[in-house]
């Protein structure tokens, strides 16, 4: 089954710190890899998918099976994270290892990365040089890009129009020009598409407060 789009950006988005803080290594850019590593685990993982997923994480969620495909691509995130992490914090990461296997014993995707998870996390196979390819997608990495760039955008108004975080404010996002405007959003999309794109604003609006306007496709 394809993916929720916060999905495929998280995944996407792993890929290509994978392949980040690999390139840091070769090249003894240590301070470098630990940042990679910061700004996936800390921006990305938790500040944004987090959020963003937090409705279907619910235990009363009304698709459960979205709800378990969310909780799967949360346990290969930390189960890639824990793996890049060690080799600068070991025995915390250890630790964690030992919980996450309790938790979460299976955290591999099909057709994608069957990993073992037994064991003590020092012997673990580390993640691949390359990343993994079947998870890129620049076109799900530039769409929701322009999603924080709009988010960030109001937060900064907000702040410099002295607007307190309680106080909801009504945004209109509008999209007219298709020659700058991702697939995913663009007009004569499917209803499947559409929908998924309304969702995750209606997401977006829950994780910051605001109240935003349904996307129009024309």
């Amino acid at each position: 089954a394809t993916l929720p789009p916060e999905d495929r950006w998280i995944l996407a988005r792993l890929s290509r710190t994978i392949r980040a803080y690999h390139q840091c290594l070769a090249t003894y850019q240590f301070s470098a890899s630990v940042k990679e590593l910061r700004d996936f685990f800390w921006d990305c993982l938790c500040d944004w998918y987090l959020e963003l997923t937090k409705p279907r994480l619910s235990p009363d969620a009304a698709d459960q099976g979205s709800r378990g495909s969310a909780q799967q691509v949360l346990a290969f995130c930390m189960d890639q994270c824990l793996r890049l992490w060690h080799p600068t914090m070991p025995f915390i990461t250890e630790r964690l290892w030992s919980q996450l296997n309790e938790i979460a014993p299976k955290r591999g995707l099909p057709c994608v990365a069957e990993l073992r998870c037994d064991g003590l996390l020092i012997r673990a196979e580390f993640p691949p040089v390359e990343g993994y390819s079947a998870l890129e997608d620049e076109r799900i990495l530039a769409t929701v890009e322009e999603l924080q760039n709009a988010v960030r955008g109001v937060r900064d108004l907000r702040n410099r129009c002295n607007v307190a975080p309680k106080d909801r404010v009504k945004v209109t996002v509008v999209a007219c020009d298709v020659g700058v405007i991702p697939q995913e959003i663009a007009p004569g999309l499917s209803p499947e598409i559409e929908s998924s794109v309304i969702a995750a604003a209606a997401r977006i609006a829950e994780r910051t407060g605001l109240q935003l306007a349904a996307p129009h496709f024309r």
